[in-house]
């Protein structure tokens, strides 16, 4: 098969390849991966629209269940002190930090603010719960921690649990704003910085029941708990975006660069004589468009502006015209020398072809082993001329036609007369190349 049809070939499979998955794949359009709750609303939503899913361990179940809570509390000396609680939570965890402070003390007015709540869940930063005792709340702490024989002492009704089953204590800020009713949360906006989502199933003991895609682009997974009831929004977005215009630009650019130089349709690789690409330049020429793909992907799929899309594709074609035009260069210095190295030689080369099976026709056993070392002595001749030599490889020439002419005649006398002429001429045009040597 042609080399032009398979380069040409192989340079038309990546970009169909590239086009393919630009249309059809994650890059034309982007859909988030879910984790969801196995027999969800989520998990239904997720199949019926065909975004990549997968279901919460029951491992994790537990700790993936956000459940934030908003407090009214108090900063001491750098420290916490919860003061009040008005959600509706039943069960109530009381989280370690709040606000990059540590909670360390229950106030004593905060069970009184309780009213659906009737369990309560303390972390171990917790050293001090103030306060009569409220017999309608069970205290849950660690088995590990002091704070259980003073609560028993204040006649708390407690509780202990492990480090295996406690709770999630590291739910202090709430990262969302929201809309909220008596019955249910609709989240806004994520205001935190994580790039994995975990969508809260309760917010001051309300369910969290509805969620927009809008919201959820910027993430690369997003749990839903089993709460949500509606999820709203486009679930794909088509990044026919001018990032998305300007790296199909540039990829076009590239193809058409790319075949045009490898189909020798630019002059400027060429020379008079021979097509100036290298197996360095071709590899090249893939290197290039390869690279001009991988950019144009990673830009779609990220947050790369306009700006900087026109500055990175404008400096990669440049390097590469650069480059190409380099190895070029090299390209023709090598045939620059070739065409010297082949001028220098072409006379030796002319005379040992006008030697080639001159003494084929010669019956005599002697005047054809004359002849035949002749031809030994031109063929391992020197085959670098100079102009020096111009005139003893002309008097060569003649001595040859004046040969090849006797033995046309059969003249065995003249033969060898000839034979030894051209041989000492062949001789002494050596002797003189090696001393211009």
């Amino acid at each position: 098969m042609n080399k032009k049809v398979i380069y040409n070939s192989v340079v038309i499979v990546i970009f169909v390849v590239f086009f393919g998955i630009l249309t059809m794949g994650r890059v034309g359009r982007v859909a988030i991966d879910v984790v969801t709750v196995s027999g969800s609303y989520a998990d239904t939503f997720a199949e019926k629209t065909n975004l990549g899913r997968g279901h919460i361990p029951d491992s994790i179940k537990g700790y993936a269940d956000y459940k934030y809570e908003n407090f009214s509390y108090n900063i001491v000396d750098g420290e916490i002190t919860i003061e009040g609680y008005n959600g509706k939570s039943s069960t109530l965890v009381v989280p370690r930090v709040i606000n990059g402070y540590q909670v360390s003390t229950i106030g004593e007015k905060f069970f009184d603010t309780l009213t659906y709540t009737t369990d309560v869940y303390l972390p171990t930063t917790i050293d001090s719960v103030e306060g009569d005792a409220n017999e309608n709340v069970v205290i849950h702490v660690n088995s590990g921690v002091s704070l259980y024989d003073q609560l028993e002492e204040q006649k708390w009704r407690v509780s202990t649990y492990n480090d295996s089953d406690s709770p999630n204590f590291d739910l202090g800020d709430i990262p969302f704003t929201y809309n909220m009713t008596d019955s249910s949360v609709n989240l806004v906006s994520y205001t935190g910085s994580e790039d994995v989502l975990i969508i809260p199933s309760y917010i001051d003991g309300v369910p969290v029941t509805t969620v927009s895609f809008d919201l959820l682009y910027k993430f690369s997974v997003v749990y839903f708990p089993d709460t949500v009831t509606t999820i709203s929004g486009q679930v794909s977005e088509i990044l026919y975006s001018p990032v998305y215009f300007i790296e199909l630009i540039f990829c076009i650019l590239a193809l058409v660069i790319v075949m045009l130089i490898l189909n020798d349709k630019i002059p400027m690789l060429q020379n008079s004589r021979e097509r100036v690409l290298t197996g360095p330049q071709i590899g090249l020429c893939y290197v290039y468009f390869i690279a001009q793909l991988v950019i144009a992907m990673n830009s779609i799929n990220g947050t790369t502006t306009v700006q900087s899309a026109i500055i990175v594709n404008t400096v990669l074609v440049g390097a590469f015209i650069i480059l190409i035009m380099l190895l070029g260069q090299g390209r023709q210095h090598v045939n620059k020398t070739d065409y010297v190295v082949e001028n220098k030689t072409y006379k030796m080369k002319q005379l040992k072809a006008y030697v080639t099976n001159i003494g084929s026709d010669i019956t005599d056993p002697e005047l054809q082993k004359m002849v035949n070392d002749f031809v030994e002595e031109v063929r391992y001749s020197d085959p670098v001329s100079n102009p020096v030599l111009d005139d003893i490889e002309t008097q060569l020439e003649n001595a040859i036609i004046e040969l090849k002419n006797a033995i046309k005649d059969g003249n065995s006398t003249e033969i060898k007369d000839k034979c030894k002429t051209a041989m000492d001429i062949v001789k002494e045009r050596n002797v003189r190349c090696k001393v211009l040597k």
